[in-house]
C-alpha cells in the first residue's frame, strides 16, 4: 500500500514471487515507482508518481492525511500534477521502465475527473488548476501506452466504462483512442 517503506515492500515482493503471486501496489508516497519496479513490482495502481517528480517539500507524506476520497477534490490523489511534466524526460524514462519490465499500470484516471458540476463547489482558481492536472494525468497515460506500457482498467470506486471513457479521451500527441483502434 502506498505507506509501504522500500525496504518492506521489497520483502513483500521477494516473498510473493517464491510462491509465484504477482504484485501490484498502490506506491507513491514512501516508495517512489522506481523503487518499486526495481524491486521487482509486477503493476501500479492509480497515478502516484510523486515521489518520483516532486521536490520533498511538496511531497504528501501519509501521516495524519487522507489521500483518497476525504481530502478537497483537487488534492484526492493528484497532489500537485501543475508541477510534473508528462513531456519530460523524466517521464518518459519512467514510462519506458514501465514497459521494459512489463509493469501493468492501473491509472484509475476516472476518479480524478473534476465534473462541471463542480465548478460551483470549487473557486476559479481551483477548478482550473483541477481540471489542467486531470488532464496532465492522462497526458500521463496517454504517453505510458505510447510507450509500450500494458494498460489495465481498474475503477477503485468507481465504474468502467467511466474509466474506459477516460483513457479513450486521455490527451496527448494522438488521443489515446486513435492509437488503441
Amino acid at each position: 500500500y502506498f505507506m509501504l517503506k522500500p525496504e518492506v515492500l521489497r520483502a513483500v515482493i521477494e516473498e510473493a514471487h517464491k510462491v509465484g503471486l504477482p504484485v501490484t501496489g498502490h506506491i507513491g508516497v514512501k516508495t517512489s515507482w522506481t523503487e518499486a519496479i526495481n524491486s521487482g513490482i509486477d503493476g501500479l495502481n492509480h497515478i502516484r508518481i510523486w515521489k518520483d517528480f516532486l521536490p520533498a517539500e511538496d511531497q504528501p507524506q501519509g501521516e495524519n492525511e487522507s489521500l483518497d476520497g476525504a481530502k478537497h477534490p483537487i488534492q484526492r490523489m493528484q497532489a500537485d500534477w501543475s508541477k510534473i511534466d508528462p513531456g519530460s524526460p523524466g517521464v518518459g524514462s519512467l514510462t519506458k521502465l514501465m514497459a521494459e519490465k512489463r509493469i501493468g499500470f492501473d491509472p484509475t484516471l476516472s476518479i480524478q475527473k473534476i465534473d462541471p458540476s463542480m465548478r460551483k463547489s470549487l473557486s476559479l482558481e481551483e477548478y482550473a488548476r483541477a481540471t489542467e492536472t486531470y488532464k496532465r494525468m492522462g497526458q500521463f497515460v496517454s504517453r505510458a501506452v505510447k510507450d509500450g506500457v500494458f494498460l489495465l482498467a481498474g475503477t477503485d470506486d468507481g465504474n468502467l466504462f467511466d474509466e474506459m471513457e477516460a483513457y479513450a479521451d486521455a490527451e496527448g500527441p494522438a488521443p489515446l483512442h486513435a492509437r488503441l483502434a
